[in-house]
């Protein structure tokens, strides 16, 4: 029976793929459903698993099979250098098996997007050539990533939800040959977005369980870094700690809100125009956030940065904020996405695009295919009809 066949593997290929993971071997134990001592056995070449085994293992450290059979370990990526406030406890390392494989996926997209740009389009990946430094002021740099991206305001404003908000802002950046790729299997307490910094054609991975507002926020935010040359991950926390990471987050942080709401624009809002005062009300920050497809933290945090309101008051409402979605949370139900709009809003329309056309011009296989977007070939067809509307995140 194909169950009991032993696979002929080298040892070696079970310790990298395992470390790689960011398992232990009593946790890759129990993924794989073996003792732990079994494992070690597989890991110190006393034993040999089956390929029944081999498979279960393989789905633990989300690799294909056919990398167990290579005659020595493959070059991997780095994981990311890490801008949060508190590194995840983990045993081994300091980011989870989920953010790790997030950030493997996103490098391995990247990858076969260069390969196939050359032979689909006919031409070199557009030259990333937005920069920034920290002595700059987050103003200016803001200024410049809104002119470099092609949003006008009036495009802006005439967005009617923060979900088309979102893919307006995802679309410009793809534009200017910037993947904008999304996650949706690490918490968002965890990672809120992270960056690739390779070029041409580098990443930004943002969280697809956040809200399309704060997804708008973390895009920007990480196109910011790149703009820095200092990719990483990110939960966008500051903290009161004095350190390059956090003067960078900082940084960020400031340039991602000059972006969405330039200061000459913004304060000329009529709402805004009134005698100095520090605590605004609920619907006018409802009402700017609603205008602006962005979130009420980032219109707060921006009048905070403007000197119009308190730093108590901002305070207090992004705890009362926090609550409020907390409680919504608790009563939202699971919403349920097919498999077609996971993969298109998994890795973005340009992404999506590019596989598609090289499938039909037999630049990638099928099955590649089939890996890269995740699901099935015969829902090709619906990818496509989503392709042809505006929805994508």
């Amino acid at each position: 029976m194909p169950k009991s066949v032993t696979a002929l593997i080298v040892p070696d290929l079970l310790i990298w793929a395992r470390n790689a993971a960011g398992l232990l071997i009593a946790e890759a134990a129990r993924k794989a459903k073996v003792e732990a001592d079994v494992l070690e056995d597989w890991e110190q070449g006393k034993a040999r698993p089956t390929v029944a085994k081999l498979r279960l293992l393989g789905t633990a450290y989300r690799r294909p099979i056919a990398v167990f059979y290579l005659p020595n370990p493959p070059k991997d990526f780095s994981p990311l250098k890490d801008y949060r406030r508190r590194n995840i406890d983990s045993e081994s390392i300091g980011q989870t098996p989920a953010l790790l494989f997030a950030e493997r996926r996103a490098y391995e997209r990247r990858e076969a997007a260069l390969e196939l740009y050359g032979e689909i389009q006919g031409a070199e990946p557009p030259r990333f050539d937005l920069a920034a430094t920290l002595n700059q002021s987050p103003e200016v740099v803001g200024s410049t990533m809104r002119d470099w991206l092609g949003i006008t305001h009036k495009e802006q404003v005439a967005w009617s939800s923060a979900r088309e908000g979102y893919n307006g802002w995802r679309s410009a950046l793809e534009r200017r040959g910037v993947l904008a790729f999304q996650s949706t299997g690490v918490p968002v307490d965890e990672m809120r977005g992270f960056s690739v910094g390779d070029f041409p054609l580098p990443a930004v991975v943002v969280n697809g369980k956040d809200a399309y507002a704060a997804r708008s926020f973390s895009l920007l935010h990480e196109l910011a870094h790149l703009a820095l040359r200092a990719p990483g991950v990110c939960d966008l926390r500051e903290s009161a700690k004095s350190s390059q990471e956090n003067r960078i987050e900082v940084f960020c942080n400031a340039v991602a809100a000059a972006t969405l709401l330039p200061a000459g624009i913004f304060l000329s809002e009529e709402v805004l125009a009134v005698s100095p005062i520090k605590e605004w009300p609920e619907e006018t920050l409802r009402h700017l956030a609603f205008k602006y497809s962005v979130s009420r933290d980032a219109v707060l945090r921006r009048l905070l940065t403007l000197g119009k309101t308190s730093r108590s008051f901002y305070r207090k409402k992004i705890i009362e904020w926090q609550l409020e979605q907390k409680n919504k949370a608790l009563k939202k139900g699971k919403i349920r996405v097919s498999p077609a709009q996971q993969a298109l809003s998994g890795g973005g329309r340009f992404f999506t695009q590019l596989l598609i056309d090289g499938y039909y011009q037999r630049a990638i296989t099928a099955s590649a295919l089939s890996e890269f977007l995740g699901l099935k070939l015969g829902q090709l067809a619906k990818v496509e009809q989503l392709l042809s509307t505006r929805r994508v995140g």
